[in-house]
């Protein structure tokens, strides 16, 4: 039983002490547990033999059948059903078998219950699935606390039961794990801990898991082996248990031994076979065992010899080739060197690793390697009695020679011979394997590929004339492409729907066009700096400006409103929220006398800088439709679609509003109205009036008009009551906006 039915606060992991699942679709049909000598007897106790469950399914009837068998135990059939698709096994402290299965998408159990004093299928609640099982005691002396647990996910969260509760009692040992996670195994640890192995974890902030996004070299290996035909009974690897790797090229000749031994090169483990198993472990672990040298063999020479490599054959420099995930999977070269002058060595070695990982990984291999060489310099051989048989290779020692001195080593071969075993080591350097180093990170190599072309996004903005070498009528234009091939367009415009092409301009600078990702509220007036903030959207990086060059009519956007009209407005702040979407605060909303209205989200947005075009056309198309599109270069005309837009009033030649109208009466009912224009050019400090200017036009309620140049208009004889407006006068677009009605 789980203590409190908690999971640990800090994890403790290790590798499994018997064959586990893992997260293959053949894993499904496959389970094994430790178990007795035999069905129904537990007599030599609960962890004497590998056992194995397996799920065979008819071919021809669809019906699945599941079976177990150890070694010396005869394959034996438990019980058999339509729609099986997963097994999981273990046993009681009986030894009878308890198998967790899918079944239709049903999970359920098969167990001895004690209530009807026999074997017995039970259904768990609809949702679970990933059903895990094991005896969570086999020790002889703790049987009695011990208990069958059952895990499975449901709802997103890791749950539980126990054999006590007869797993009527659900516990959730870890909830919101995320709609995607999964439940790869669930057993006894080396470290004589339940542990628990899940995929696709949503949680990020548990000190009780071991979270790793890359796949454990223990996973490789595995992998590897069974390629090859080796069972999982045969393999051990339970020694790189969380030690991962961003990748590993298996796509290459060779059998596995090859592979292993590029693995071993970058994560420095030794294979070796014991206990009918292939084994792979760590190098720089706990010594297995202490011996002195009163325990040595006699032999004609010292009992213990010891070799030293002489330093001008070792490494003065290592070279270490690996695939590099920082420049888009190139490969990248890390050098390990010994710089000292009194240093003698001359050797170089290179080696290539099909391994895909960081710089900082490849300079960490690289020095390790290097100061293998230079650390584990020591190689000895001496001999044991056979009482010592125990002992495998890649076992670490510590052997203390007749003058007191203790030597770590790593067996590296034993021979027997005669009833003594010849032993064989090498030093071992435990600080070697903690040692890391910070790589040198290449520059990405550039893209040579173009690059799909794309459309072209083109913009029309009717706005005011922003310069004055641009005072006609016309219009703004922006484009910029939706491909990374795009290298500019020609934008075709057309008076006849399309039929025929009137004009065109070639466009090379790609203009800065997205969208708002929020709305902007209707401000009563462009006098003050606007309080709201502005969410957009674009391809480009938005900068901030200081107020001074927000003075000089830096940061200048346009924004397009839901009936086709514009608003000009600056911003002074851009606050980058995410790799393309920016927050703008301190807007001045109205510029170049725009409405201040409401925008919507989802309506376009122009940075409006020197990659707009100004196109002008011909007076005669006020009123008419004109129809554009973007062809981009390389792209087939008859791709491009078009669009249109109606001349009605250009705003570039529209005149803007007066200012400050004054209507004052004498005693003789002479009324004279008083105004202040605006210029639509130059700058604020000094506007100019556009070539196109044709004076005032002053508008009276009843009737009566009068077009002036001056800024004055008197009256004779004004009837009391009327009002007075005065609009400004193009002489392409006539009398631009009037303003408030004035009472005389």
């Amino acid at each position: 039983m789980i203590p409190g039915n908690l999971l640990s606060t800090n994890a403790v992991i290790s590798g499994f002490s018997f064959p586990v699942k893992g997260p293959s679709s053949e894993d499904k049909a496959i389970a094994y547990e430790l178990g007795g000598v035999a069905l129904n007897d537990p007599s030599q106790g609960l962890a004497v033999k590998l056992w194995t469950a397996r799920l065979e399914i008819d071919k021809e009837t669809g019906v699945g059948s599941v079976y177990v068998q150890a070694t010396a135990v005869v394959k034996t059939l438990l019980f058999s059903g339509m729609g099986i698709d997963e097994i999981d096994v273990c046993f009681d402290q009986n030894m009878n078998p308890f198998v967790a299965y899918m079944q239709n998408g049903q999970g359920r159990f098969y167990w001895y219950n004690p209530v009807i004093g026999g074997m017995d299928h039970t259904d768990l609640p609809a949702g679970c699935y990933d059903l895990r099982c094991s005896l969570d005691e086999k020790r002889p002396f703790n049987i009695a606390e011990s208990d069958i647990v059952l895990s499975y996910i449901r709802a997103g969260n890791l749950c539980m039961r126990y054999q006590r509760d007869r797993f009527t009692v659900e516990y959730v040992l870890r909830d919101d794990l995320g709609p995607s996670v999964r439940l790869v195994s669930m057993a006894m640890n080396r470290g004589s801990r339940m542990q628990w192995r899940l995929r696709n974890y949503r949680r990020t902030d548990d000190p009780g898991a071991l979270q790793a996004a890359d796949p454990f070299v223990a996973d490789v290996i595995d992998d590897l082996y069974r390629r090859s035909g080796v069972s999982v009974q045969s393999i051990d690897t339970s020694g790189l248990f969380g030690t991962t790797t961003e990748g590993f090229k298996v796509a290459s000749e060779g059998g596995a031994d090859v592979m292993v031994q590029s693995l071993q090169a970058a994560f420095f483990f030794d294979p070796a076979e014991s206990d009918k198993k292939l084994r792979a472990v760590l190098r720089g672990g706990d010594p297995a065992l202490y011996i002195g040298s009163d325990a040595l063999v006699a032999r004609d020479d010292d009992a213990l010899t010891i070799d030293r490599v002489q330093e001008a054959e070792l490494l003065r420099k290592v070279n270490v080739t690996m695939v590099d995930s920082s420049i888009d999977y190139t490969t990248n070269k890390q050098t390990a060197e010994r710089r000292s002058t009194t240093v003698n060595a001359k050797a170089e070695s290179s080696i290539e690793i099909p391994l895909t990982a960081s710089p900082d990984f490849h300079a960490t291999v690289a020095m390790r390697r290097l100061n293998v060489a230079w650390g584990e310099m020591e190689t000895y051989e001496f001999e044991l009695p056979i009482a010592y048989s125990a002992l495998v290779p890649t076992d670490v020692i510590v052997l203390t020679d007749k003058r007191g001195k203790a030597h770590r080593m790593r067996i590296m071969e034993i021979e027997e011979d005669g009833g003594t075993l010849i032993v064989k080591a090498s030093k071992d350097s435990p600080w070697i394997y903690d040692a890391n180093a910070v790589g040198v990170r290449a520059e990405p190599p550039t893209s040579t590929t173009p690059g799909l072309v794309g459309d072209t996004i083109v913009a029309v903005l009717d706005i005011p004339v922003l310069r004055d070498q641009d005072d006609e009528l016309g219009y703004y234009v922006g484009a910029r492409g939706t491909g990374r091939g795009w290298r500019g367009a020609e934008i075709q415009m057309s008076t006849d729907g399309g039929v025929s092409v009137g004009q065109s301009l070639q466009v090379d600078v790609p203009a800065v066009i997205g969208v708002t990702a929020s709305d902007l509220l209707q401000e009563v007036g462009s006098e003050y700096l606007s309080q709201q903030r502005l969410t957009v959207v674009v391809p480009e990086q938005l900068e901030s400006i200081d107020y001074e060059q927000l003075l000089r009519y830096g940061n200048k956007a346009a924004i397009r409103r839901a009936d086709g009209s514009w608003e000009v407005l600056q911003f002074q702040t851009s606050t980058q929220l995410s790799e393309s979407t920016f927050e703008l605060s301190g807007l001045v909303r109205g510029r170049y006398a725009t409405a201040p209205l409401a925008v919507p989200a989802g309506s376009m947005f122009v940075l409006v800088d020197d990659s707009l075009v100004f196109v002008q056309v011909q007076q005669w198309m006020t009123g008419t439709t004109i129809s554009y599109r973007g062809v981009s270069y390389g792209q087939d005309s008859d791709e491009a679609d078009w669009s249109s837009f109606a001349v009605d009033e250009p705003q570039s030649q529209q005149e803007w509003p007066v200012h400050y109208v004054r209507a004052v009466r004498n005693g003789s009912n002479a009324v004279t109205v008083s105004w202040i224009g605006r210029g639509r050019l130059g700058v604020e400090t000094a506007p100019r009036q556009s070539k196109y200017f044709a004076g005032y036009r002053v508008t009276y309620s009843d009737g009566f008009t009068a077009d002036v140049t001056s800024t004055t208009h008197t009256r004779a004889s004004t009837p009391s009551g009327v009002t007075v407006t005065v609009a400004a006068i193009n002489t392409i677009t006539g009398p631009g906006p009037a303003s408030e009605a004035i009472p005389t």
